[in-house]
């Protein structure tokens, strides 16, 4: 459908419908008993905080939802309809030139959650996890509500640019304790979209020193114009170590649906 038949210039009140976007910065920017009355007026307030649009969900997902609620019954489900992993499959056929197997895919509340589990089930009291700084926070928080400890690797600016600095993390991914890294592509909080050769520079890296990878790739379809994502395992389409975690929450507003697709080989 044309992007003509959206509204992308209307205004829509969130008050009363518990968005986080509108109420949740107080626990999260400030003490949540912090008096901020006279300092700030909140109705002038440009929730930028938190990664939610305020544009509104697109209507044939509303649609959608409208559909199945006329139904009265909401009862013991599956979590998704078998029919929804070949659309997910054809959505990454289609996009990324990517055909992730059926039977790897998991769906979990979130990637947060899917994060936290993973980190637990796959490092080992003692060990290490490397991550690319600046880092979306909870990649530190997932590593310490694990007891784990975390390395990181500094990103280098040049001429407002970012490049990983492989030396570090080869120096870094080589240690024996270092068994995962978490990495981010496209990049939060910078939004560089890694290139082929750099993603495979990075991979070959990890996996020569025998790190699991858990490749947070949330963002991938948010790209500006001539731009091409590329996920991390469809460079390595041999290898059981890569871990893809995609989710409708950022591309389509979805967040509070709760819903993420992580791709897990092994």
């Amino acid at each position: 459908m044309s992007t003509n038949n959206y509204q992308f210039d209307q205004v829509i009140n969130r008050e009363g419908t518990n968005a986080m976007s509108l109420t949740g910065y107080r626990g999260y920017l400030f003490d949540a008993d912090e008096d901020l009355s006279g300092k700030y007026e909140e109705a002038d307030f440009i929730p930028m905080w938190v990664a939610d649009m305020e544009f509104a969900i697109a209507p044939e997902i509303i649609n959608a939802m409208k559909k199945r609620l006329e139904h009265p019954l909401l009862g013991y489900s599956r979590v998704a309809d078998p029919t929804y992993s070949f659309v997910f499959q054809q959505w990454c056929i289609d996009r990324y030139g990517w055909r992730p197997e059926l039977k790897h895919l998991v769906n979990a509340k979130g990637v947060i959650p899917a994060l936290y589990d993973l980190i637990g089930h796959i490092c080992k009291p003692g060990e290490k996890v490397l991550i690319i700084t600046p880092s979306y926070a909870f990649f530190k928080h997932g590593v310490d509500f694990n007891d784990l400890t975390l390395v990181c690797s500094d990103l280098i600016e040049v001429n407002g640019k970012f490049h990983m600095d492989m030396e570090d993390i080869r120096q870094k991914a080589a240690d024996e304790k270092c068994v995962l890294g978490v990495f981010c592509n496209p990049h939060n909080p910078t939004g560089k979209v890694w290139s082929k050769k750099e993603l495979k520079e990075l991979g070959e890296v990890c996996l020569e020193n025998d790190l699991t990878i858990i490749s947070d790739e949330i963002h991938c379809d948010l790209l500006r114009k001539d731009q091409f994502f590329t996920p991390m395992a469809s460079l390595f389409p041999n290898s059981n170590q890569i871990i893809t975690c995609m989710a409708p929450s950022k591309t389509f507003n979805l967040a509070g649906n709760m819903f993420a697709n992580i791709v897990i080989p092994n």
